[in-house]
């Protein structure tokens, strides 16, 4: 979802700018196969699910590629 944001016409920016941390956190945890889930990784998470604009992108989920179970 984050990877869609920019990508969308128009783009959709983050609600809370300050969650920007976050979105990189998740971009470069997602290339390791050997990744091991903390409790940083949920809360990091958490937090973005609750970002209006990661909202607002899930919520165009048909204009990108997203699996039906992502909001689960």
């Amino acid at each position: 979802i984050v990877s869609a944001m920019s990508s969308l016409t128009p783009p959709i920016p983050l609600g809370n700018p300050g969650n920007q941390f976050r979105v990189e956190y998740i971009r470069s945890i997602s290339p390791l196969s050997d990744f091991e889930y903390t409790e940083d990784f949920f809360q990091h998470v958490h937090s973005l699910w609750e970002d209006e604009g990661v909202k607002a992108c899930f919520e165009r989920s048909n204009e990108y590629q997203l699996i039906d179970c992502a909001q689960y």
